[in-house]
């Protein structure tokens, strides 16, 4: 599958552990993501470029006090586009069809990005939307967010997430999308189902971090997600902001490349 990445064509392939990294960077300053990326870019295979960042870039040109200063966010927000690492836009589309669809379109078609994603929750046309419109872009579906327990997803959706997963991972099948994106647990839960897509998952904490705003029933460390079966970990604060004692960004995320590698030595789920 030819992508638009303008570098690391090898992170599609999932050579390196690195390369099976997505690091959530989610700041309000572009210069600060940007320096942020660079140092990362090593030790990473992706960028999740989500909600809190996209807009904090558009608030930054809006909001300049001059011209000068709104083209000095502009550069920086073109540069992080044009590094050597893969995009993925968590969008999170969940909208009628055919806004689904044209967002579809202008993200696939921004330079430097080759992921993106919807709420599988918006239905099956929203879906086929998407791929439809996908250019060389993976899509990928959500399913259930990390943050929800089991009695506040059967609220919303009126099942458990095992139940809702399965069915949006099959409907994102159906359609044709690329990935699903759950909780590590339920990537287990599908592989043992048989499901075909490549696995996202969020929701990912080594041991020497905190579980965060996430529930604690599912979460997973690196490590046992791999085996679960997950392909790309989506990780956030313990690699951009690891706790006390250790070390930078980049030695986080080293750690965590090392879990990864250690797992791909043994025997994954579904294989």
């Amino acid at each position: 599958m030819t992508t638009c990445f303008l570098g690391k064509e090898n992170a599609m392939k999932l050579e390196r552990p690195e390369d099976r990294i997505i690091v959530a960077l989610d700041a309000s300053d572009p210069g600060n993501i940007l320096e942020l990326a660079k140092t990362l870019s090593p030790h990473v295979g992706f960028i999740k470029i989500g909600f809190e960042a996209v807009f904090s870039m558009l608030r930054s040109i809006v909001n300049a006090s001059s011209e000068t200063e709104a083209m000095k966010f502009v550069q920086s927000i073109r540069e992080l586009f044009r590094i050597d690492l893969g995009i993925f836009i968590d969008g999170k589309l969940n909208d009628i069809p055919n806004t689904v669809g044209k967002a579809s379109l202008a993200i696939s078609g921004t330079q430097g990005v080759g992921m993106l994603n919807l709420h599988a929750s918006a239905g099956l046309k929203a879906i086929r939307q998407a791929v439809e419109n996908k250019g060389d872009c993976e899509v990928f579906g959500v399913t259930v967010l990390t943050s929800l327990g089991e009695a506040e997803c059967h609220s919303i959706f009126g099942e458990t997430p095992n139940v809702k997963v399965v069915q949006f991972a099959g409907m994102l099948e159906t359609e044709g999308a690329d990935g699903v994106i759950c909780a590590p647990k339920e990537a287990q839960l599908l592989k043992e189902k048989g499901c075909r897509l490549k696995l996202a998952c969020p929701g990912i904490r080594p041991l020497w971090s905190l579980t965060d705003d996430q529930d604690p029933k599912r979460v997973m460390t690196p490590e046992k997600a791999i085996q679960a079966g997950v392909d790309r970990i989506i990780m956030g604060r313990p690699i951009t902001r690891p706790p006390e004692g250790y070390g930078p960004s980049t030695e986080a995320a080293q750690r965590v490349a090392q879990e990864i590698g250690k797992a791909l030595s043994l025997p994954r789920g579904g294989e």
